[in-house]
């Protein structure tokens, strides 16, 4: 007979990660924040959805760096929790690390893109915002990491979280017309997703103006026809000739 194999995915559910969150709560007062970093961590591997307790880690990582605490270094790296082999492990591993450095945006980044890959989207969409404006307010932001949360956004479908990564991207790259085009791409989708979710319609009928339906999809297409663009170049002519000192 051959042995069961028990599966990783067992010791998941909600509340079997309490008895670790309690202690780590309770060791983070007395201001060991690494062993409650650790207990954190024994906790989130079996409740690697709950959204509070991935709070409570960041927030202990800030007492630690304000109390004096450096981040991992030296010749050897650190030793991760978990080997990685799963988006959940490498999340955690992720977890880890950035409550040890908080600032770690190369951390962040594995958090934000395993969070997506493990499917916990709601701590995928609270570290999105930090990560973003981490990397904002570097001294050398890189424009690749905008980019790549603007496509995880849109496959996620929150097209209003792609806007404002894209709004940063844009930022770095004012003149780029291709990103201004995907930038209006984008906002029209959210503007047809907001009104499916306020009226409860389908796609089609999200929008009551038929004529407005066609415009932004017609904006939403970057392949834009010849017709379009000579239509958008004559309306732009008719709004100037009826006010040209309008800026």
């Amino acid at each position: 007979m051959a042995e069961e194999v028990t599966s990783p995915s067992s010791i998941e559910g909600p509340g079997k990660g309490k008895a670790f969150f309690d202690r780590a709560k309770t060791v983070a007062v007395t201001g060991n924040y690494d062993y409650a970093i650790d207990m954190y961590i024994e906790g989130l591997n079996r409740e690697p959805f709950n959204l509070d307790e991935h709070k409570a880690l960041r927030d202990v990582g800030f007492r630690r760096k304000v109390s004096g605490g450096k981040a991992p270094g030296g010749l050897l790296k650190p030793k991760l929790p978990y080997k990685g082999k799963t988006a959940k492990e490498s999340m955690l591993n992720a977890a880890w690390m950035l409550a040890k450095d908080i600032g770690n945006i190369p951390m962040m980044q594995q958090y934000f893109r395993n969070a997506v890959a493990g499917e916990y989207l709601d701590v995928a969409l609270w570290i999105g915002p930090i990560l973003r404006e981490a990397n904002r307010t570097n001294k050398s932001p890189k424009f690749e990491i905008y980019t790549e949360m603007v496509e995880t956004y849109k496959n996620l479908k929150q097209y209003k979280l792609a806007l404002e990564a894209m709004q940063a991207a844009m930022q770095m790259k004012p003149n780029d017309m291709n990103l201004a085009a995907e930038a209006q791409a984008i906002a029209a989708l959210e503007v047809l997703q907001k009104g499916q979710y306020e009226k409860g319609e389908s796609f089609k009928g999200s929008i009551k103006d038929k004529a407005m339906t066609k415009q932004l999809l017609e904006e939403e297409n970057l392949n834009r026809s010849e017709e379009y663009r000579l239509k958008a170049l004559s309306q732009a002519k008719e709004d100037y000739d009826k006010n040209p000192t309008e800026v």
